[in-house]
């Protein structure tokens, strides 16, 4: 069985070590990008479990690229978990068919089990942040 590919978008190069380190050590297949372009030509040409997508980027924000991926028909199935630095009522993702949000400096350490949690969800709805 191959390991879960996850993809990890943020602008931030410091968050995208610090979740690839995480990840790769708890048996990811973990890819990156920095911007909401490569993360939609990513999400298309390698087709990760689950994308793991800041929401404050410049250019093309999270929310805009979460919606690109959701409306995507062969897209169907790849699920998204948004994160900001904010706390999770401060931010309006309620329109963007994400799977899950996660803040970005809270509970690091259960990352990779929410993650695969996120994943072997059925679809049935958004995974709530708390672990």
């Amino acid at each position: 069985m191959n390991p879960p590919r996850v993809l990890v978008v943020d602008d931030e190069p410091m968050m995208l070590e610090i979740a690839e380190d995480l990840l790769r050590a708890a048996g990811f297949d973990v890819l990156t990008a920095s911007r909401g372009t490569d993360a939609l030509a990513l999400t298309a040409e390698e087709r990760p479990d689950v994308v793991l997508l800041d929401i404050m980027m410049p250019g093309m924000d999270g929310r805009e690229v979460c919606r690109r991926i959701k409306s995507d028909p062969a897209l169907a199935g790849t699920k998204v978990v948004l994160t900001s630095a904010l706390h999770e009522s401060e931010v309006d993702w309620s329109d963007t068919g994400a799977d899950g949000f996660r803040e970005k400096n809270v509970d690091l350490l259960g990352l990779p089990d929410y993650l695969r949690r996120v994943i072997a969800k059925d679809g049935a709805g958004p995974q709530p942040s708390a672990d």
